[in-house]
């Protein structure tokens, strides 16, 4: 077994890139693009929108914040929770194949079959919550399952698992079929942070003390009132008090996709299904 392979990561990553040269700085295992997927002990892996994991030293990511440094050189190997509450770690977050990159969960490694993708991602397991952030629409799905080869009985767990609607972003999800959004406006609360846009999603803050919305209905409903969300699907929105950190408080809506990013005074909440969206079994996803 190589050592990628010990650190959990499937037959694609090496410890030099295919020239023969090593991978890119504080990165252990690479793919042949260089795309990191565990840095060395000392560094912190951080992935972009495009899923490309990237390494940076304790020292010069919190660079000047001496306790955020020893803190990182000791934790990172196992991965820690930083004083704004952004988790940290020397292994890069685990993309589920087709699925958009997500690094709010659990896993400690890629999964190399359907039987233990379906183990990580039904409820209670360790990719659940990225299930519900970012697989929202059928494509996704259906391309994940492709990917790893899943039989029509393993596509009926997950289908029993999350009812069409049951998560994502306001509408509805079939297995195979369409998907659309809805107009629920039942809201849960998902975190204390921000939401924010992925590639070919949306994010749409409305200036800072116009607006105090109370609630994450009366936030949707403002963005929904700004032309520049319109016709946009919103799966989450962050409000935020005169008490936080920006004084006036403010409303931010972000679309489909979206990720969270740790962050005191702020507040997410997630659509919860509601009955607006629509159902069709069998067509195009």
């Amino acid at each position: 077994m190589s050592a990628c392979q010990a650190h959990g990561l499937p037959a694609e990553y090496s410890d030099k890139l295919p020239s023969g040269a090593p991978c890119p700085g504080g990165c252990e295992c690479c793919k042949a693009d260089g795309s990191c997927g565990e840095c060395r002990g000392d560094h912190v892996c951080e992935v972009g929108a495009s899923g490309f994991g990237t390494c940076t030293s304790c020292g010069n990511r919190f660079a000047g914040n001496w306790s955020a440094i020893s803190a990182c050189l000791n934790g990172a190997g196992e991965g820690f929770t930083a004083s704004n509450g952004v988790r940290f770690d020397n292994t890069c977050p685990v993309s589920h194949g087709s699925a958009p990159a997500c690094d709010q969960h659990s896993c400690l490694a890629a999964p190399t079959s359907c039987a233990e993708m379906i183990a990580m991602v039904l409820p209670g397991g360790c990719y659940e919550t990225c299930v519900r952030q970012t697989w929202t629409s059928a494509v996704i799905v259906d391309d994940v399952f492709a990917e790893y080869n899943c039989t029509v009985a393993e596509r009926s767990r997950f289908n029993n698992a999350y009812p069409h609607g049951s998560y994502g972003s306001g509408g509805s999800y079939s297995s195979g079929g369409s998907y659309s959004s809805g107009s629920s406006t039942s809201w849960t609360y998902l975190l204390e942070g921000k939401c924010v846009k992925q590639t070919g999603g949306f994010q749409l803050d409305l200036p800072h003390g116009s607006v105090v919305p109370t609630t994450a209905t009366q936030c949707e409903a403002l963005c929904l009132a700004n032309a520049a969300s319109s016709g946009q699907s919103i799966a989450a929105v962050t409000i935020w008090t005169p008490t936080g950190p920006l004084s006036g408080g403010g409303c931010r809506c972000c679309g489909p996709g979206y990720t969270t990013h740790g962050d005191g005074g702020f507040h997410t909440y997630q659509r919860a299904y509601g009955s607006g969206g629509s159902y069709s079994s069998g067509g195009a996803g």
